[in-house]
């Protein structure tokens, strides 16, 4: 694998300052003597290590400059106190070569000076870079912008927006630009600005700013196609660099200043306490996970199979679009799907996880002299409540679920068998063979733990003596 092959560029020094912002990218300085000084210790040009570390999985940067004249060249960063360090130091003669200065990993911000032997001279090209990853998600931007009664400033906006698609096929392919118009007087003053990689929408009245925006992420989530969106004024220029840094640390994110967002999504609770380990309880509920944008699935995806031990070659784009169908699709029961090498995901209902679920703890039983009527809400997972009524509190005893086994829902106009009330209740597959069963001693059930007491034996007048059972 070639140099280029192994490094990805991060962030190139622009040797050029726009028009009007004169210290946006570099400093000149010019010294009594008429040296001349080119600092790229500027708001655009100096590269902030430490954000690329905390937001990113990259480990080790460093600064390539193309040796192309003759001078002096500083490499410094920012000190514990902000004061400047230099790293490196060396004289360039303009052999043309590529030297490549490795960033220390305790430095915050770098940039380097330049001193051309040439007082006229430029900026040398140079660009700081990283190790290529392995795999990296593939990022698109949706370029939303609201506008009211700006038709010129928009033009602006749109013509160098064109531009910069025309000169960077990188920018023509991950980005795409949304205009939502809060004027409907301006509909057809607007309307030549629609145009490959432009879309216009028109709301009917003025909605505002919040308005248009919640109108153009909405379009943009219908369309699909794009993995994020960045919300924009309607009186700016495009800058080609703005961007291009902006895929390149998406592409690289570390996704954990996310974490919040996705545990949210994370339900864990569904299978706490079936089983020992952080496997058993790493599941999603596939109903919560719908209820999202399609690309936030994808992210809330891909950061549950690391968590679950899956390599980079399970978080492919299409696998996670294989997942992603297999996770949303209507509820059918018990199902698999396999991803190979013997990994399998497997669907209970809506609960999506990694692993078959194992067997719950055994059950204890205790039962007291009811005062107050306990209801429960349906649930898989222990501790489980009941008030009942029965002749001998002390006679019942918990006992495996037996095929053929019957009760009587209340409501119900006779018994049902169990498997049935099993399956109605959406019971995972795997938890069914070991759910106790409350029962007399005839066999009688009295209570289906978590899921419902026998008719025969609820209790309908809490006037009269009852009891609550607990299994824990």
């Amino acid at each position: 694998m070639s140099p280029d092959q192994e490094r990805q560029i991060l962030q190139r020094v622009r040797s050029q300052n726009p028009p009007g912002a004169d210290d946006l990218y570099f400093r000149r300085d010019q010294a009594a003597n008429g040296a001349l000084t080119i600092s790229t210790g500027a708001y655009m040009n100096i590269f902030h290590q430490k954000n690329w570390r905390r937001l990113t999985k990259l480990a080790d940067f460093r600064l390539e400059v193309r040796d192309s004249a003759a001078g002096r060249f500083d490499l410094l960063s920012s000190g514990p106190e902000r004061e400047p360090l230099t790293v490196a130091s060396r004289r360039l003669s303009g052999s043309g070569e590529r030297l490549v200065f490795h960033l220390p990993a305790e430095a915050d911000f770098c940039w380097f000076d330049w001193t051309p032997d040439d007082s006229q001279g430029e900026l040398p090209e140079a660009f700081y870079a990283s190790e290529a990853l392995s795999s990296r998600p593939e990022v698109s931007l949706a370029l939303v912008v609201t506008t009211f009664e700006r038709a010129d400033d928009l033009r602006r906006l749109v013509e160098t927006y064109e531009g910069t698609r025309r000169e960077n096929r990188e920018i023509e392919t991950s980005t795409g630009l949304y205009i939502v118009n809060n004027q409907p007087h301006d509909v057809q003053a607007l309307a030549d600005l629609a145009r490959p990689g432009v879309v216009l929408f028109h709301n009917p009245v003025n909605n505002g700013g919040a308005g248009g925006f919640s109108r153009g992420a909405r379009e943009v989530v219908a369309a699909g196609g794009h993995s994020h969106i960045v919300f924009m004024d309607d009186d700016i220029l495009i800058d080609p660099e703005a961007w291009f840094r902006t895929l390149a640390l998406l592409r690289n994110e570390e996704n954990e200043w996310l974490l919040p967002l996705v545990e949210r999504t994370l339900d864990a609770s569904v299978v706490r306490g079936l089983g020992a380990g952080d496997r058993a309880e790493t599941a999603i509920d596939c109903h919560r996970l719908a209820t999202h944008p399609h690309p936030l699935i994808r992210r809330v995806l891909i950061h549950w199979l690391h968590r679950g031990g899956l390599n980079a070659e399970h978080q492919t784009q299409a696998q996670i679009e294989r997942i992603a169908t297999f996770a949303l699709a209507p509820d059918n029961g018990t199902r698999t799907l396999d991803l190979g090498q013997g990994l399998k995901l497997y669907r209970t209902y809506n609960l999506l996880h990694l692993h078959d679920l194992p067997p719950p703890p055994p059950l204890s039983l205790s039962i007291i002299p009811g005062t107050e009527i306990v209801r429960q809400k349906r649930t898989f997972t222990p501790p489980y409540y009941a008030s009942i009524r029965v002749p001998d509190a002390n006679a019942i005893a918990l006992r495996p679920l037996c095929p053929g086994d019957r009760m009587q829902p209340i409501n119900a106009p006779g018994t049902r068998l169990v498997s049935d009330i099993l399956v109605d209740a959406k019971v995972p597959v795997g938890l069914r063979p070991f759910l106790p069963v409350v029962a007399i001693p005839d066999g009688t059930i009295v209570y289906l733990p978590g899921i419902a007491v026998d008719a025969r034996f609820a209790v309908r007048n809490p006037s009269l003596p009852f009891h609550t059972l607990t299994l824990t």
